[in-house]
């Protein structure tokens, strides 16, 4: 049985991609300039993990997927697992799959958060934006599980919105109940069930309950907040490559690498 959390997130990434399939929502959003170089970003994160070797994905708690079959196209990866509490998350990702994708690509509707059955050990268990909807305790049970759908010297990769970035910022305004309430006119994503951890919380919370594997820190993404026109993303994007005020950061967990 689902936990009320678990619920309430099936609930709101249900609507989020049933609006998504019919075409609209914020999802249409995100093939512009400043999505791009976050999933630019990211991948250049896992290339100086995995470089031209084979390896396989799972990512647990995958939206879209769109990010993990970016890898299957630029990388060597051999076979891929999308994992998601909505059903409407997974049609989707099965929507936008390339044809052109040979890979073996697996769908599993199910929550990293209750122990999945999943008997098979992936080299890289990733997500984004997952675990900062979550209280400590469940973000320490959703990295055990994920660990342990891992391969003895595979990764884990978490990502959360950077508190410090301006796009989360603008995100919590626009979140608020004021936000909502007066400032629906005003294009890009807005917080809703997140949790604004700061990056030394979630690194505080790795480190203290996985204090046997090295942990690391990437930060991927334009430092300007969604909506910024493209041409000057473009520029800051030319003038500073992932600073520490970037979109993403990413907590790195090398599984087979201890302190």
């Amino acid at each position: 049985m689902l936990k009320k959390i678990e619920q309430q997130e099936k609930q709101i990434w249900d609507d989020y991609f049933k609006e998504a399939l019919s075409g609209a929502g914020q999802e249409m959003e995100n093939s512009n300039l400043w999505w791009t170089i976050s999933e630019r970003d990211t991948i250049s994160i896992v290339k100086e993990l995995f470089g031209q070797k084979p390896f396989s994905v799972c990512e647990a708690g995958c939206g879209s997927g769109g990010s993990s079959f970016s890898l299957v196209q630029e990388m060597n990866v051999t076979e891929l697992l999308l994992m998601d509490i909505s059903n409407n998350a997974l049609e989707y990702a099965r929507k936008i799959a390339s044809k052109n994708i040979k890979i073996p690509i697996s769908y599993e509707q199910t929550s990293i958060l209750s122990n999945p059955n999943i008997k098979q050990r992936y080299d890289f268990v990733w997500n984004t934006g997952l675990i900062e909807h979550y209280q400590t305790d469940d973000i320490i049970t959703i990295v055990k599980n994920m660990l342990n759908m891992t391969t003895d010297n595979g990764v884990v990769m978490v990502g959360i919105p950077n508190k410090s970035s301006m796009a989360v910022c603008k995100a919590r305004i626009l979140g608020s109940k004021f936000g909502l309430k007066y400032l629906k006119f005003i294009p890009g994503y807005r917080n809703t069930t997140e949790i604004p951890y700061t990056n030394k919380h979630i690194k505080q919370i790795l480190s203290t309950n996985f204090e046997n594997h090295n942990i690391d820190i990437r930060f991927a993404g334009s430092p300007l907040f969604a909506g910024t026109p493209e041409f000057i993303v473009k520029f800051a994007d030319v003038l500073v490559k992932c600073p520490r005020n970037a979109f993403l950061t990413y907590f790195i967990i090398k599984k087979g690498i201890q302190k």
